[in-house]
């Protein structure tokens, strides 16, 4: 059980990249949501049942890495994608691989920035700490996205 923690933890192993393990946790959110829900097809309800299973599958990944490695070790990605995730979710499904590429770009940039309050989560020493801040990037990153979008109505 401890090494199917792990595997979680890491994303399937991705978290073990030599090179930065975030962004390739990141990436593999953004493959699977798009092979799920690209080119236009927005899933209805479904992407948001899937967030309600990513996400305490999430935390569990982030407590078993915790207790493997530490404090928030770089290896430990599941958090990403979860945050990747939440930011997809609330991306125009219209704007296809184009708009999930945007906002894969701002959840990264927010979540290795981390401006308030993404860094006052970090800051919590708990497993729940490591997957909130990059949740609270992907919310972010969504309400930009959502924002972009009305703006972009009112411009056409």
């Amino acid at each position: 059980m401890e090494s199917m923690g792990k595997l979680l933890a890491t994303t399937f192993g991705t978290g073990f990249s030599p090179v930065a393990p975030g962004t390739v946790g990141s990436l593999v959110a953004l493959a699977i949501y798009h092979l799920c829900f690209g080119n236009g097809h927005d899933g209805g309800i479904l992407r948001w049942l899937a967030l309600l299973v990513i996400v305490p599958l999430a935390m569990a990944g982030c407590a078993a890495g915790r207790a493997a490695w530490g404090k928030d070790p770089g290896r430990v990605n599941v958090d990403e994608f979860a945050g990747a995730w939440v930011a997809f979710c609330m991306t125009r499904p219209s704007w296809g691989l184009a708009g999930l590429g945007a906002a894969f770009l701002l959840f990264r940039l927010l979540d290795i920035l981390k401006p308030w309050p993404v860094n006052r989560l970090d800051r919590l020493n708990t497993s729940l700490g490591i997957l909130l801040d990059d949740v609270a990037a992907g919310l972010m990153t969504g309400l930009g996205m959502l924002t972009a979008g009305v703006l972009h109505e009112l411009a056409f």
